[in-house]
């Protein structure tokens, strides 16, 4: 367990074998038992299976690793905005102080494996420390990694409803540094606004996405060289 950190990267940025690392540990540590019975039929030493503070290890990295599988699984897939991603992340993010309060009080209500192995030592107390050091430096890495994501919040609603922002009130909605043409952004919202074939296909119920695909590409030119720009500048 000491060869190996926590992986801080999403699925783009990391290496391969954190993709299926999830599935292994979460076997592994479901058929320990069964292991530690063979081990000991064929006459072979691993003395670490019967190590309390190399189990409770073990069952803190697969809880773990788990969640940033499922992490990993929620961020990909085709057809999702920047503001759904960017909800998945800010939502791990707070898990994780979540996370971090249970291991101050050992209640352990969400990581199972840890609750399971604590419950089969109770004579012996679980030491936390370092394991909310670890969770805080996860929670610093993706606040370091998504903090321009998270100053781009404010012009999310744009995407999400642009009928629902009063322009003449407050102003663009697209924030610097995506857009310094902030003007045409403006005048563009308004004849959208306007659009009485988009305001009835936002009012059917149709996906944020099915509802872009439909807006003519001569209403919002600004904006998709503000996306172009955008991404390309990533």
């Amino acid at each position: 367990m000491n060869n190996y950190e926590l992986p801080n990267d999403v699925s783009w940025c990391c290496l391969m074998r954190w993709l299926s690392i999830s599935n292994v540990l979460g076997s592994f540590f479901e058929l320990l038992d069964p292991i530690k019975q063979f081990m000991e039929e064929k006459g072979k030493s691993f003395p670490e299976l019967n190590e309390t503070q190399w189990l409770l290890d073990l069952a803190f990295f697969t809880d773990v690793v788990q969640y940033l599988q499922t992490l990993n699984k929620s961020l990909q897939g085709k057809e999702k905005l920047i503001s759904d991603l960017a909800q998945t992340v800010f939502s791990f993010h707070h898990k994780l102080k979540l996370f971090t309060k249970d291991l101050q009080t050992k209640t352990f209500a969400h990581f199972k494996c840890l609750k399971k192995i604590s419950e089969s030592f109770p004579d012996i107390p679980v030491e936390t420390e370092e394991y909310m050091n670890k969770m805080s430096g996860l929670a610093e890495e993706i606040n370091r990694r998504f903090n321009d994501l998270r100053s781009l919040k404010p012009s999310f609603s744009f995407l999400e409803n642009p009928f629902a922002i009063d322009v003449v009130s407050d102003g663009c909605p697209i924030s610097s540094p995506i857009t310094k043409d902030t003007a045409a952004v403006e005048l563009e919202l308004l004849e959208l606004q306007e659009d009485e074939r988009l305001k009835g296909l936002e009012r059917s119920g149709v996906s944020t996405i099915e509802f872009w695909k439909n807006v003519p590409e001569k209403k919002i030119i600004t904006y998709k060289k503000v996306c172009y720009e955008t991404y390309f500048n990533l």
